[in-house]
């Protein structure tokens, strides 16, 4: 059974306070993933600059 619209949007806020948790402690790789996940459940452009923010930070300034 697919979650709903508002599980989904509770599930992305979770994984995005959780990406900003280890983007405050530099942990970027897990970052990422939260950020990531966050994304893929709400696709609000906004988190694509907390995405760009970990590559850069990890040094992929070539990711596409």
């Amino acid at each position: 059974m697919a979650a709903s619209p508002e599980q989904n949007k509770a599930l992305a806020k979770q994984h995005f306070e959780a990406g900003v948790s280890h983007f405050d402690l530099a942990e970027w790789e897990q970052a990422l993933v939260e950020f990531k996940e966050a994304y893929r459940l709400k696709s609000d452009p906004s988190l694509l600059y907390n995405i760009a923010q970990c590559h850069r930070k990890l040094g992929h300034v070539d990711e596409h």
